[in-house]
Protein backbone atom coordinates (compact mmCIF):
# COMPACT_ATOMS: atom_id res chain seq x y z
CA UNK A 1 0.00 0.00 0.00
CA UNK A 2 1.26 3.54 -0.59
CA UNK A 3 0.94 6.43 1.71
CA UNK A 4 2.27 9.94 1.71
CA UNK A 5 4.99 10.83 4.15
CA UNK A 6 2.58 12.78 5.67
CA UNK A 7 -0.41 10.06 5.93
CA UNK A 8 -0.92 7.89 9.51
CA UNK A 9 -0.28 4.23 8.55
CA UNK A 10 -3.66 2.32 8.22
CA UNK A 11 -4.19 -0.37 11.24
CA UNK A 12 -4.00 -3.88 10.22
CA UNK A 13 -6.80 -6.53 11.77
CA UNK A 14 -4.85 -9.47 12.68
CA UNK A 15 -6.46 -12.93 13.96
CA UNK A 16 -4.71 -13.58 17.30
CA UNK A 17 -4.39 -17.66 18.10
CA UNK A 18 -6.65 -18.08 21.04
CA UNK A 19 -6.82 -21.86 19.88
CA UNK A 20 -3.64 -24.12 21.36
CA UNK A 21 -2.84 -27.59 19.17
CA UNK A 22 -2.27 -30.22 21.13
CA UNK A 23 -0.37 -33.19 19.51
CA UNK A 24 -1.93 -36.85 20.69
CA UNK A 25 0.40 -39.88 20.78
CA UNK A 26 -2.48 -42.75 19.27
CA UNK A 27 -2.93 -46.46 19.47
CA UNK A 28 -5.60 -47.81 18.03
CA UNK A 29 -7.64 -50.99 16.89
CA UNK A 30 -10.20 -51.22 14.54
CA UNK A 31 -12.66 -51.09 17.59
CA UNK A 32 -11.67 -47.73 18.97
CA UNK A 33 -9.06 -45.78 21.01
CA UNK A 34 -6.26 -48.09 22.50
CA UNK A 35 -3.78 -45.03 24.12
CA UNK A 36 -4.13 -41.49 23.70
CA UNK A 37 -1.58 -39.30 25.33
CA UNK A 38 -1.40 -35.82 24.88
CA UNK A 39 2.04 -34.39 24.28
CA UNK A 40 3.39 -31.68 26.83
CA UNK A 41 3.71 -28.26 24.62
CA UNK A 42 7.17 -28.23 23.20
CA UNK A 43 8.22 -32.15 23.96
CA UNK A 44 9.58 -34.36 21.61
CA UNK A 45 8.92 -37.68 21.04
CA UNK A 46 11.60 -39.51 22.14
CA UNK A 47 12.25 -42.96 22.41
CA UNK A 48 12.32 -42.65 26.59
CA UNK A 49 8.95 -40.48 26.48
CA UNK A 50 7.36 -42.92 24.08
CA UNK A 51 8.52 -46.08 26.70
CA UNK A 52 7.87 -44.50 29.30
CA UNK A 53 4.07 -42.91 28.65
CA UNK A 54 2.44 -43.97 25.41
CA UNK A 55 3.21 -47.92 25.84
CA UNK A 56 3.02 -47.77 29.63
CA UNK A 57 -0.58 -46.96 28.70
CA UNK A 58 -0.76 -49.10 26.07
CA UNK A 59 -0.17 -51.74 28.37
CA UNK A 60 -1.97 -50.43 31.14
CA UNK A 61 -4.95 -50.72 28.99
CA UNK A 62 -4.64 -54.40 27.99
CA UNK A 63 -3.42 -55.36 31.68
CA UNK A 64 -7.52 -54.33 32.22
CA UNK A 65 -8.77 -55.16 29.19
CA UNK A 66 -7.38 -58.63 29.25
CA UNK A 67 -6.37 -59.47 32.94
CA UNK A 68 -5.63 -63.13 32.36
CA UNK A 69 -3.58 -62.61 28.56
CA UNK A 70 -2.69 -58.49 28.55
CA UNK A 71 -0.63 -58.63 25.50
CA UNK A 72 -0.19 -61.87 24.51
CA UNK A 73 -1.12 -62.74 21.45
CA UNK A 74 -1.39 -58.28 20.04
CA UNK A 75 1.23 -57.49 17.75
CA UNK A 76 2.28 -53.44 17.61
CA UNK A 77 2.77 -52.41 14.44
CA UNK A 78 4.94 -49.13 14.09
CA UNK A 79 5.85 -47.17 11.49
CA UNK A 80 9.72 -46.56 11.04
CA UNK A 81 9.77 -43.36 13.29
CA UNK A 82 12.58 -42.52 15.63
CA UNK A 83 10.99 -42.92 18.60
CA UNK A 84 9.45 -46.83 17.77
CA UNK A 85 12.89 -47.85 16.65
CA UNK A 86 15.16 -46.16 19.62
CA UNK A 87 17.23 -49.14 21.81
CA UNK A 88 15.39 -48.16 24.29
CA UNK A 89 12.00 -48.83 22.85
CA UNK A 90 13.48 -52.27 21.56
CA UNK A 91 14.70 -53.50 25.10
CA UNK A 92 11.65 -52.65 26.91
CA UNK A 93 9.25 -54.45 24.00
CA UNK A 94 12.19 -57.72 24.35
CA UNK A 95 12.42 -57.54 27.85
CA UNK A 96 8.28 -57.53 27.92
CA UNK A 97 7.93 -59.98 25.08
CA UNK A 98 5.41 -57.86 23.16
CA UNK A 99 5.46 -58.32 19.46
CA UNK A 100 5.80 -55.84 16.70
CA UNK A 101 5.07 -56.45 13.16
CA UNK A 102 8.20 -55.18 10.79
CA UNK A 103 6.67 -51.78 8.74
CA UNK A 104 8.20 -51.48 5.33
CA UNK A 105 10.43 -47.84 4.78
CA UNK A 106 7.89 -46.76 2.43
CA UNK A 107 4.29 -48.14 2.26
CA UNK A 108 1.62 -46.00 1.75
CA UNK A 109 -1.15 -48.46 1.61
CA UNK A 110 -0.15 -49.82 4.88
CA UNK A 111 -1.42 -46.72 6.84
CA UNK A 112 -4.22 -46.95 9.03
CA UNK A 113 -4.89 -43.29 9.43
CA UNK A 114 -6.25 -42.89 6.54
CA UNK A 115 -8.49 -45.32 6.27
CA UNK A 116 -9.83 -45.66 9.59
CA UNK A 117 -8.32 -43.12 12.41
CA UNK A 118 -8.81 -39.50 10.53
CA UNK A 119 -12.53 -40.17 9.73
CA UNK A 120 -13.13 -41.35 13.52
CA UNK A 121 -11.19 -38.20 14.94
CA UNK A 122 -12.93 -35.84 12.65
CA UNK A 123 -16.23 -37.34 13.91
CA UNK A 124 -15.07 -37.21 17.81
CA UNK A 125 -14.27 -33.30 17.37
CA UNK A 126 -17.20 -32.47 15.37
CA UNK A 127 -18.95 -29.61 16.91
CA UNK A 128 -15.65 -28.12 18.78
CA UNK A 129 -13.70 -24.79 18.33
Amino acid sequence: MWISEDDERPKIARRSRTVRCVMYALFFYPDGIVARVPVPEHTSVTGTFYKNNVLSEVVRHYTVKCPRTGLRGVKLLHDNAPAHLSAVVMEYLQENNINTLPHPPYSPELSPCDFWLNPHIKGYFEGFH
